[in-house]
């Protein structure tokens, strides 16, 4: 409804001046994009094959995913999601959210963005280590101990990106709350 559309602004103003990103994805969007770089293994994809080959993969992928989310809409499959019980859909909605904070946190703490927090991560950090020796069982781990590595080491945080970020999320939660 409209409470969505009017609390989308904020989050992608903030968002485009922490970043300076030119993809700002919301909703749907960013969930297939976590979706994508995740199933097509997006920087081994750019590393070996460049990044205007990567964009035409992922395209189509998107377009396979609206294409699939549009035959489930005709056959009635919104029926049965408004079945499943509301704390499943509420945990849903939370794990999204977090997954899309997760994917964003390394541009709103960092110049250089993931890959910078990769590389300090991997130079200073013995629990990304072990996560890397166990990214075969568990292939979320990486990103989780990136994550602790990067709360963890606030001196690290670049100043612009880090008050850009913390302020415009600071001023969402008021404005939402």
């Amino acid at each position: 409804g409209h409470r969505g559309l009017s609390t989308a602004g904020p989050p992608l103003f903030a968002y485009g001046l922490a970043t300076g990103g030119p993809f700002m994805n919301a909703g749907v969007t960013s969930i297939t994009a976590l979706m994508a770089k995740a199933d097509l293994d997006g920087e081994a994809y750019v590393a070996e094959y460049g990044e205007e080959e990567y964009v035409m993969l992922v395209s189509a992928y998107s377009l396979y995913i609206g294409i699939a989310s549009s035959v489930l809409a005709v056959v009635g499959f919104g029926a049965l999601a408004k079945s499943v019980p509301k704390p499943v859909r509420t945990g849903f909605k939370w794990g999204c959210a977090v997954g899309v904070l997760v994917s964003a946190l390394p541009n709103g703490l960092f110049q250089g963005g993931g890959s910078q927090l990769k590389q300090l991560a991997k130079e200073q950090s013995l629990l990304n280590a072990y996560a890397t020796k166990y990214k075969v069982y568990f292939p979320g781990i990486v990103n989780a101990a990136n994550v602790v590595f990067a709360l963890s080491r606030p001196m690290l945080w670049s100043l612009a990106p880090t008050v850009l970020f913390v302020g415009g999320g600071g001023l969402f939660f008021w404005w939402v709350f």
